[in-house]
C-alpha cells in the first residue's frame, strides 16, 4: 500500500510490553497473571511532560531501511513469515501506507520502531525465541553491555540493524501483535502523532535500563493497579494509555491475550483519532462509533459544535446517546470509570469454556456454558417469581417443536420457560453468570439485550458453590436476592441431539442465546471448567481450525453461522425478528465414514434419512468409505453436512439450500440464496 498524499502529523510507534508472573489469575479477587510495563517522562520532557506511557517514539528512516530484507535472510528468518505480517485485513490508518516501494513495509517497520524505541528508552531488547518454546511470547536478551549500546543507539552513534549484527541476535518482529492505532486530536496542531501501538509478551520480567534524559522512572503494575493510581492522582497515564490499559484491565489470564491478540493480529485496526466535546463539567473525547463522532471525519478539522453541549453535565449528555465509544475527563485526568466503549457490541464477543480433561462426556472440548435439565427448573413454585406477562408469550412458538419442548404434565412449569431457566441456572453453576434483574426496579438494559446481576461478593460465590453441590436450589437464591431471572432475554436459536453413534451418552440439548452489553465478571467453577474466553466466532473458529482448541460440531456449526452477522446488534435484530416464535428443526446429524474422515449429513442432505425416528443406527455408515469427503460432497445434490477429520474435528460446513426455519445459512450469503 503506497502513500497516496501528504500528512500533517508525525509518525511513531509503542511497544506494550506485558511479563508473566506466578499468580494464578482469578477475576473473583482481580488478580492477574501478568504485569505491564510503563515510565514517567521527565519533566522537561517537550511532549506530555510527566506524563505515565508505554515505551515507544518517532519513526526512523533506518527503520524503513530495506537493509532489513537481506538482514533477515541472513537470519534464517523465512520469507513467508515476514510475508504474513503484511497480509492485514480490515481498516487500514494512513500509518500503514509506506512512502515507496524503495522502503520496507510498515507493517514491519513499524514493529522495527517500537522495539528500537523500547531498546533506547528503557534497555529492553526483544529477539527472536530461537529455542522454539513459548509460542506466542517474545524473548529478552540481557547478556551484553546494555548501557553502552543502549546509549550508542539512543545518540545515534550506530544503528539499531548494526546492533543486532554485532550481538548475532534478531528483532523479533513476529512475535509483535497489533493492537491499535492512535492519533493526537486536531487541537495540539504542532504536536501530532499517529501512533500504531503493538503487544509482546515475555514469560518474565527482564531487568530494566532507563534512559535518564527520557526517563524519570519505570514501574511493572497489573492493570487494575495503574487504573487505580491514576484515579488516585499518583500517576496521570496519557489518554491512550488509560483507554489500552481499561481494556486489559479485563483479562487475567496473560495466555488468554496471547491467544486473543494472535486472533486480532491481522484483522486491522480502526484509527481512534478522539474529537472533542465541553461538557459543564469537563471534557468528553467522542472515538469513532460513538453517536457524536464527526461522519467522515477529516482528521484535521476543528470540531465546529465544540460547545454545544456545554451547558450540560457529562452523565447528561452521556443518557441521550444510544451509541457510546468515548472517554471522559475531569481536569487532565480520563477517567476509567465512565469509560463506555461498546466494544462488546463490535466485536461480538461470545463466551466458552474448555471442559476439564476428566470431564466423563467430550473432554477438553470448548463448549458453550449449559447442563443438563433438572426437576427445580421445572417447579411449578417460579410461578411465584415470574410474571404471567412474561412467560405467557414464551409458551406461544409456532413451527417444529422439538421433543425437547413437549411438558410432560399441567403439574411442571411450561418448557419452553423451564429450559430457560435451567440454562440460567447452568451459567450461574459454571461460569457464576447470573442472568438477573432485581425484582424492586426496572433493569437498565438496552432493548433485546439481557440483565445481569453481578457476582462480585463472596456471598454469592458460597451461593454458586451451593447451588453447583445440589445443597441449595437456584429459586432459592432468586428469592434471597429478590431477583427475576431474565427469562425473556433468552432467544430460543437451535436444538441438537447426539448422534446415535454415540449411544452411552446422548442429550437433547436447546440452544438459547443472550446478548449482553458489556463483559460481565466470571467466575469459572473449578470441577467443570479449565479455562473460559471470551472471542470473536471467527476468532474462535479460526482456532479451532489451527487445533488450538477443539470445538464440538453444534458449537462449531453454531459459532459458523454467528460469524456472518458483523456486530451484536444484528445479531439481536435478527433474533428479534427470526427467532421469537419460529421453533426450531432439531438437529440430530447421521454419521458416514469416509476414506479420509466423517460425514454428519444434517436435515435437507441428500444423505440424510427420510423421516429419521432419531433412535435408529442406520445399516448404511460404511458405504462411502472408499470416497473422499469431497467425492461424496460433489455427488449429492443437496448439502447441509459438517465434514469431520480425526475426532470429531469439524473441517468443512456445506449447505446449499435455504436454511431451515427461516434461521442463519451455513455458508453466509450463498450465491444461489441471495442475501440473509
Amino acid at each position: 500500500m503506497i502513500r497516496k498524499f501528504a500528512k500533517y502529523w508525525r509518525d511513531s510507534a509503542s511497544l506494550l510490553v506485558l511479563a508473566k508472573d506466578q499468580a494464578q489469575p482469578n477475576p473473583l479477587t482481580k488478580t492477574y497473571n501478568y504485569k505491564v510495563l510503563v515510565f514517567k517522562r521527565t519533566a522537561k520532557t517537550a511532549f506530555m511532560p510527566n506524563s505515565v506511557v508505554f515505551p515507544g517514539g518517532g519513526f526512523d528512516k533506518q527503520d524503513a531501511s530495506l537493509d532489513w530484507e537481506s538482514f533477515f535472510r541472513s537470519r534464517n528468518i523465512p520469507e513467508k513469515a515476514l510475508n504474513e505480517l503484511t497480509k492485514v485485513g480490515g481498516a487500514r490508518p494512513y500509518i500503514f501506507e509506506r512512502e515507496s516501494t524503495d522502503l520496507l513495509d510498515r507493517n514491519i517497520s513499524l514493529r522495527l520502531c517500537a522495539l528500537r524505541e523500547a531498546f533506547e528508552e528503557l534497555g529492553v531488547l526483544l529477539v527472536t525465541n530461537e529455542r522454539g518454546k513459548d509460542a506466542g511470547y517474545s524473548s529478552c536478551m540481557q547478556s551484553f553491555d546494555v548501557a553502552t549500546w543502549q546509549q550508542r543507539i539512543h545518540d545515534g552513534a550506530v544503528s539499531f540493524q548494526e546492533l543486532h549484527a554485532a550481538l548475532g541476535s534478531t528483532p523479533d518482529v513476529l512475535n509483535l501483535y497489533e493492537w491499535s492505532c492512535w492519533l493526537t486530536p486536531s487541537m495540539f496542531r504542532k504536536r501530532r502523532y499517529e501512533t500504531a501501538f503493538y503487544l509482546a509478551v515475555l514469560n518474565e520480567q527482564p531487568n530494566i535500563h532507563p534512559e535518564p534524559h527520557e526517563v524519570h522512572e519505570y514501574f511493572w503494575d497489573t492493570p487494575a493497579a495503574l487504573l487505580e493510581a491514576h484515579r488516585e492522582e499518583k500517576i496521570w497515564l496519557a489518554p491512550p494509555q488509560t483507554y489500552e490499559v481499561t481494556r486489559l484491565s479485563y483479562v487475567y489470564d496473560i495466555d488468554q491475550l496471547v491467544r486473543f491478540a494472535d486472533g486480532r493480529n491481522r484483522k486491522g485496526s480502526t484509527l481512534l483519532c478522539p474529537v472533542q466535546y465541553n461538557a459543564a463539567d469537563g471534557v468528553i473525547f467522542v472515538l469513532p462509533g460513538d453517536e457524536l463522532y464527526p461522519p467522515d471525519y477529516d482528521y484535521n478539522s476543528d470540531n465546529p459544535n465544540l460547545d454545544q453541549y456545554g451547558e450540560q453535565t457529562r452523565d447528561a449528555i452521556r443518557s441521550k446517546a444510544k451509541r457510546l465509544h468515548r472517554v471522559e475527563h475531569t481536569d487532565d485526568h480520563p477517567q476509567p470509570d465512565h469509560f463506555v466503549g461498546k466494544d462488546l457490541r463490535k466485536l461480538k464477543q461470545v463466551l466458552v469454556f474448555k471442559r476439564p480433561e476428566r470431564t466423563s462426556f467430550m473432554p477438553n472440548a470448548v463448549v458453550f456454558p449449559g447442563g443438563a435439565f433438572d426437576k427445580q427448573d421445572a417447579a411449578l413454585a417460579w410461578n411465584s417469581l415470574l410474571p404471567k406477562t412474561i412467560t405467557t408469550p414464551l409458551a406461544h412458538v409456532s413451527g417444529p417443536r422439538p421433543f425437547i419442548f413437549e411438558t410432560e404434565s399441567e403439574e411442571v412449569l411450561n418448557r419452553n420457560v423451564s429450559l430457560r431457566l435451567c440454562a440460567i441456572r447452568e451459567a450461574f453453576e459454571e461460569l457464576g453468570i447470573l442472568l438477573a434483574a432485581k425484582m424492586e426496579h426496572e433493569p437498565r438494559k438496552l432493548p433485546g439485550y439481557g440483565s445481569v446481576i453481578e457476582c462480585g461478593s463472596s456471598d454469592l460465590v458460597s451461593w454458586q458453590k451451593d447451588v453447583h453441590d445440589g445443597r441449595k436450589q437456584f429459586q432459592e437464591l432468586c428469592q434471597h436476592l429478590a431477583a427475576i431471572p431474565d427469562v425473556a432475554s433468552l432467544y430460543e436459536w437451535s436444538t441438537w441431539i447426539t448422534p446415535t453413534i454415540l449411544h452411552k451418552k446422548r442429550f437433547e440439548t436447546a440452544f438459547f442465546l443472550v446478548a449482553l452489553d458489556a463483559l460481565p465478571t466470571v467466575l469459572p467453577e473449578p470441577k467443570e471448567v479449565q479455562e473460559y474466553f471470551w472471542d470473536t466466532p471467527g476468532n474462535l473458529l479460526e482456532a479451532h481450525e489451527a487445533n488450538r482448541i477443539w470445538l464440538t460440531p453444534p458449537q462449531a456449526y453454531e459459532l459458523k453461522r454467528l460469524s456472518y452477522l458483523p456486530d451484536i446488534e444484528q445479531v439481536i435484530s435478527f433474533a428479534r425478528s427470526k427467532r421469537i416464535g419460529k421453533g426450531t428443526t432439531p438437529l440430530c446429524p447421521v454419521a458416514y465414514r469416509t476414506a479420509d474422515g466423517v460425514v454428519l449429513a444434517l436435515p435437507g442432505d441428500t444423505l440424510y434419512p427420510k423421516d429419521y425416528d432419531y433412535v435408529t443406527e442406520h445399516s448404511n455408515a460404511n458405504d462411502y468409505v472408499s470416497l473422499t469427503l469431497k467425492e461424496l460432497r460433489q455427488k449429492a445434490a443437496s448439502l447441509h453436512r459438517l465434514e469431520l477429520v480425526g475426532k470429531l474435528h469439524a473441517k468443512g460446513f456445506h449447505q446449499n439450500h435455504p436454511a431451515l426455519d427461516e434461521h442463519l445459512h451455513l455458508e453466509g450469503d450463498h450465491p444461489h440464496l441471495g442475501k440473509l
